[in-house]
């Protein structure tokens, strides 16, 4: 893929760390922050991956680009997955398109885990006890200064309840909350 027209087609932008803000407090009281910056994987092609991208326009851009090397992206709901004699996920239902065999699988479907938990029978293991975040209200919104600059890294924000974040892209910004039920209600982190 070329680099410039990824970038243009995805709203991509670069991230190079995470600033945690809000994360701890002084002993006088000052909230603190700092940067987690992100050591790049191995470099493909002469570049370092470490980009935030428009998923949706990825994903169209994805199907595009697959097309010019000869795989025929299909576009439609996953609604079951079927094992072989090995257990390993030998094809996908989907909703409009019917049975589909496979040969490689990426779950991403959330947290209904499709896949993983109900295909595969992975068991799920809570961390309730050390991490009690059990919510997430993801809320993309338009930029405050569209034609400002976009800072090389996501914030994320610590709350009475949980964290927030925030990725800049160059078509939108992706924020959300991410919160524990047990702390405050949906309601009130609807409202903050």
């Amino acid at each position: 893929m070329d680099e410039k027209d990824f970038i243009r087609h995805c709203g991509a932008t670069f991230k190079a760390a995470v600033k945690f803000i809000d994360w701890d407090r002084a002993p006088d009281g000052t909230a603190g922050s700092y940067y987690h910056p992100f050591s790049f994987p191995p470099y493909l092609n002469g570049y370092a991956p470490a980009y935030h991208v428009n998923t949706r326009l990825f994903a169209g851009y994805l199907g595009e680009y697959c097309k010019t090397v000869g795989v025929t992206p299909v576009l439609d709901v996953v609604v079951d997955a079927e094992r072989d004699k090995q257990g390993h996920v030998s094809s996908l239902t989907l909703e409009r398109s019917g049975d589909h065999p496979v040969e490689f699988v990426i779950d991403c479907s959330g947290f209904r885990s499709l896949i993983l938990q109900q295909a595969l029978e992975e068991p799920f293991v809570s961390s309730q006890e050390s991490l009690p975040y059990d919510r997430a209200i993801p809320m993309p919104v338009d930029h405050v200064d569209p034609d400002g600059p976009l800072p090389p890294f996501a914030t994320s924000t610590g709350l009475s309840a949980g964290w927030s974040w925030n990725v800049q892209l160059w078509s939108r910004r992706g924020t959300g909350y991410v919160y524990s039920s047990a702390h405050t209600s949906d309601d009130e982190a609807m409202a903050a």
